[in-house]
């Protein structure tokens, strides 16, 4: 996101932790994007957050999942799929996932070998598979603001990848590997 809005030349200021308890020391009246994701679901539900900024200030969502069914005045949502997201908010306009401006910028293509196994050991793990044993919850490397750069080496590094994550799959998909 940071990415795009640097190189449309859109000026912004970033507040990357927003304290909730201080949403009414914002200044009104403001066009404010609020960052895309899963946030949108049981275990990470962040309504709360855009339900207050909404209520003086109008609020983009970028691209998200919806598990949730969040109803708001003055909040255009963007949906990152076109199923039970666009079941949940109706309203929202499709659009692919943020990651994908990335482009091969932070990493060159190369063939990479074997086999990567990238599943989710979190919260949101469905845990309907066994894992195998060379998993990596890639996740656990970093954080939402982490550089993306070891993220990318990492992916790079198999010629397939096996994955239940959307960015190690759309990392995947960005640097030519073969996706499952």
């Amino acid at each position: 996101t940071l990415k795009f809005l640097h190189e449309a030349r859109i000026d912004f200021t970033e507040i990357r932790k927003l304290d909730p308890t201080k949403i009414h020391q914002l200044e009104k009246q403001h066009l404010i994007l609020y960052g895309g994701g899963g946030a949108w679901c049981n275990l990470w539900d962040h309504s709360g957050i855009v339900a207050e900024l909404s209520q003086s200030n109008t609020v983009i969502v970028l691209p998200s999942t919806f598990e949730l069914q969040p109803r708001f005045e003055n909040t255009l949502f963007f949906s990152r799929d076109r199923f039970t997201s666009l079941q949940n908010v109706p309203k929202a306009t499709f659009c692919h996932d943020m990651a994908f401006y990335l482009g091969i910028d932070f990493h060159p293509k190369k063939a990479g070998k074997g086999e990567g196994y990238f599943f989710r050991t979190d919260p949101e793990s469905t845990n309907c598979i066994q894992l195998p044993k060379k998993n990596r919850d890639i996740s656990r490397l970093g954080k939402h603001l982490s550089r993306v750069t070891g993220f990318f080496r990492i992916v790079n590094r198999y010629e397939r990848i096996f994955t239940d994550r959307l960015h190690v799959s759309i990392a995947g998909c960005l640097l030519g590997k073969e996706v499952h």
